[in-house]
Order: structure tokens, then sequence, then C-alpha cells
């Protein structure tokens, strides 16, 4: 069954404040003590309304502290302990953390998920070896940075390519990992293909997709990703 989508949907306008890296000043240090303060009513509020992935951040929180006090990078420690993922993404990582942790990792691949997920599975799986796709030349040199910081770099082979270009064994891998992606390939139906094909037998693909009880378009204020 195919369904059409109507031809004029309903706009949708978010407004997201400027990233830390690009406030300045004295609005920059009040960003980071309103943070400091704040967290920990949030994080309240969240484990009273049971909101799914408290699990997840609080290994995010422990690694920040560990990132505090023996490796001194106070950036990604304070984004660690403070504000690791965006509220969307509470339940995606809480589904996928689930779901990895049922799984015997030997080879891990992810598709251009938000990095904490792949970098959180590699730095708890001792000994893993994992794959990371991301075409986006700009965000894979953060992302190598972050595995450096953590101590995971030499466990983590990067390929900045797509996913339909990537040189990789098939049936292989044990886990394959893609969180809000999928959407924006235009070749999506080749892009799962391709996971599958690489998928070990009996290995998990996990993907997620964005979702909305009304269909709509977005249009953000921010542009990441050009």
């Amino acid at each position: 069954m195919f369904f059409s989508m109507p031809v004029d949907l309903p706009k949708q306008y978010l407004n997201y404040p400027k990233p830390l890296r690009h406030v300045f000043g004295v609005r920059r240090l009040y960003h980071v003590l309103e943070g400091l303060i704040l967290f920990p009513f949030y994080w309240g509020m969240a484990y009273v309304t049971h909101t799914p992935g408290l699990e997840f951040r609080g290994f995010c929180t422990l690694m920040g502290i560990r990132l505090l006090l023996k490796r001194r990078d106070l950036r990604n420690a304070y984004k660690l302990i403070v504000s690791p993922m965006d509220s969307v993404r509470y339940f995606e990582f809480d589904f996928m953390w689930r779901a990895i942790r049922k799984v015997k990792i030997n080879l891990y691949l992810d598709v251009s998920s938000p990095r904490l997920l792949p970098l959180m599975v590699i730095a708890r799986t001792p000994g893993l070896v994992a794959d990371l796709i991301n075409p986006d030349k700009k965000d894979l040199p953060m992302t190598m940075a972050l595995a450096k910081s953590w101590g995971i770099a030499e466990r983590c082979r990067f390929y900045a390519q797509r996913i339909d270009t990537v040189t990789l064994e098939p049936n292989s891998f044990d886990v394959i990992t893609s969180i809000s992606v999928i959407e924006h390939i235009l070749d999506d139906k080749g892009a799962v293909q391709k996971m599958w094909d690489l998928l070990r037998p009996g290995g998990v693909l996990l993907i997620s997709v964005p979702c909305a009880a009304k269909a709509s378009e977005e249009y953000i204020n921010l542009n990441d990703y050009e």
C-alpha cells in the first residue's frame, strides 16, 4: 500500500539558541553558569516523569567526569555532564542502547548517527573495533577528536564516505546502527539494502527515523550541515 503526501504541508518553524561555540564574552559565561545550575533540576524532572534515556545520560555524565579529571578536556566534559544530547535523542538513544546490550558484538558499524552513540558503544565494549561512516567532512573531524579525547580512537576506523560508496566486507557485522539518517539519503532503499548486505546472518540492524502525528515542513534557524 502506498500513501501520497499532501502537496501543501503546514509549516513548522523551530528556533534554537545559538550553539555555545558561537556565543562569546559575558553571554558565554552566563550560558555556562546557567547550564551548571539548571541541569540537575531538569535531570530530576526527567527522573520523576520516567523519561527514557536516563541510563545512557548517566554514562555520559561519568564520561564527562572522566574527561574532566584525567584529560582536562573542559569543553567536552561540560557538554557531556550538562547537555550531552538534544531532547529528541533521549528516546532514540535509549532504544538503541537497550537493543545493543542484548547482542554480543565482535564487529560494529555505525552509519552517520550522532557521534555520542557509537563512541559510547565502543568505550563500554572492551576490545571492540568499529567502523564509523560519516560523509560530512566538517563533522567527521569532531567525531575523531572526541574519540581521541575518550582514548578510543585507535579502536575506530573512520570513513569520510557515503554508505553507497564504502567498501566493507559483506555479511560481516554483528550490529549496524543509524539514527535519523535514512530520511536524508535520496536512495533510502538502496542505503538500507547496503546495510542489510553488510550484516552477518543473525545480526541486528537498528535504524530510527523521525515521525510525527501530523506531517509538516520544518524550517530551522540553524544550518549546521549546510
